[in-house]
């Protein structure tokens, strides 16, 4: 989970292309605002001549407003009394092929690319909704899904423009496995696009290697409600530097802590619901010919597992993430912002 958060943000902003792409529309953008306002400036200076008024013009309104996706929220939460011995932190729940799950996945991500030299920006909000039964293929030796198979039971997406569109047909297999740092997909059979691939990659969640949940975020022992301790700022640096860099993340430059939140209802299941805040600062992923000068990242995470520390019945994760990277390349000076919002949740289908 550690390492998704870095590279759903960099599937966004990861290729020469892309940047290239958004920082040439803003030059465009800006080139076209500064011909319409000479060209207003000329008209202003010519005498008026009697003529017929020509017919009003139909102006065409294009929304800019992209509405977000309903997103999977949980039933009204019931409240329980606290323990007060305190509760066992397990937020790593392994688990067996053959394991089934029903998966739930749906947010915005937005994107901004702005060229100083220019003056102008680039912008796009994303949304998607995702919904598919899944069964485990195999797992790596910490119980983590290597390779999975959805059932999709609906995949809806939105570009910048406003467009949705849906990509896959419900009851179409997709088999998600595990190679590196990026996984790779099948449909119904064949290798899926490079474009249902980037769409995949930023919702299917397959084990990547590195430290767990609870090597990042855990900690011995038992806490009561609203006690915190720190993440483990050295493991996270380690996960996050199997990316390539251009300022490394050091684990001084980290600085995390984790609450025990509550115990609540959460789709039916009596819940620890714990919340990470975790803020990297002097770190930037290489993104093409940008050379960073700046850079960091900040996640808030809110994660519910089962109360019992053996139970796989349900997992729920809700994440807020942004992302900042400055630095130069050819269009002089460039800025990158990336939001995300994102709420998952998997329920065991007995």
């Amino acid at each position: 989970m550690v390492l998704l958060m870095c590279s759903v943000l960099m599937r966004k902003l990861g290729t020469t292309a892309a940047v290239a792409g958004l920082v040439l529309a803003a030059s465009v953008s800006a080139a076209c605002d500064k011909k319409d306002s000479s060209g207003d400036q000329r008209a202003k200076r010519r005498p008026a001549k009697a003529k017929a008024k020509a017919p009003p013009i139909k102006k065409t309104v294009v929304a800019k407003a992209v509405a977000k996706p309903p997103t999977p929220t949980a039933p009204a939460e019931k409240k329980y009394a606290a323990d007060p011995n305190g509760y066992e932190i397990k937020l790593h729940r392994p688990v067996k092929p053959g394991f089934r799950y029903r998966f739930r996945s749906a947010g915005t991500t937005s994107v901004k690319v702005t060229a100083s030299t220019q003056q102008a920006a680039n912008k796009g909000t994303i949304p998607w909704t995702y919904e598919a039964e899944v069964t485990v293929r195999a797992v790596n030796a910490k119980g983590e899904p290597t390779v999975e198979e959805h059932k999709v039971i609906k995949l809806i997406t939105t570009d910048a423009k406003g467009v949705r569109s849906t990509p896959l047909a419900p009851g179409t297999k997709v088999v998600a496995r595990s190679k590196g740092i990026n996984p790779v997909f099948k449909l119904n059979g064949a290798p899926a696009s490079k474009e249902i691939t980037g769409t995949l990659g930023d919702i299917i969640r397959v084990s990547k290697g590195g430290a767990t949940d609870d090597q990042v975020f855990g900690v011995r022992g038992k806490k009561k409600i609203g006690e915190s301790w720190r993440v483990n700022a050295r493991a996270l640096a380690k996960d996050i530097g199997r990316r390539p860099a251009s300022l490394p993340a050091r684990s001084r430059n980290i600085n995390g802590k984790a609450t025990l939140l509550r115990v609540a209802d959460v789709f039916g299941v009596k819940s620890l619901v714990v919340r990470v805040k975790i803020r990297v600062k002097n770190w930037a992923e290489k993104i093409g010919t940008l050379k960073a000068t700046a850079g960091g990242a900040n996640w808030t995470i809110e994660k519910s597992v089962p109360v019992d520390p053996t139970s796989t019945q349900l997992t729920n994760y809700k994440e807020r993430t942004r992302l900042f990277i400055e630095g130069t390349n050819v269009n002089g000076r460039v800025t990158l912002d990336l939001e995300v919002d994102r709420t998952e949740s998997r329920t065991a289908i007995e």
